[in-house]
């Protein structure tokens, strides 16, 4: 299925998958991140969201974020590793992640010369 159903206290969001840029987990909320630059906040873990959304498109680059594999723009490794997000977001990348998040992005963004 490609749409995520959220509900919230006063809400229920029906999510395109292909809309989520990433989710974080801060201070016990995990918040939800649009393109259309909303953002929702639910209390669920990130783990719980991960099993909505799947491996797929989405994966953990570190504990705190879940980042779909589509709107990664680019990867810097010098230093502290981060990934560039659709929205100029920067997400941080964990040394023990980094390996996984380089291999997907080759699998997930082809290049042609």
């Amino acid at each position: 299925m490609d749409k995520l159903i959220i509900n919230t206290s006063k809400y229920c969001h029906i999510l395109s998958k292909e809309e989520i840029i990433f989710c974080e987990v801060k201070n016990g909320l995990v918040r939800i991140y649009l393109l259309d630059n909303e953002v929702i906040c639910i209390r669920l873990t990130l783990m719980e969201i991960f099993k909505d959304l799947g491996e797929e498109s989405f994966m953990f680059p570190h504990r705190s974020f879940i980042i779909n594999m589509k709107h990664v723009k680019s990867l810097h490794t010098h230093r502290n590793c981060y990934a560039e997000m659709n929205g100029d977001f920067s997400i941080p990348v964990s040394k023990k992640r980094l390996k996984q998040l380089r291999k997907r992005i080759n699998n997930t963004h082809q290049v042609c010369i």
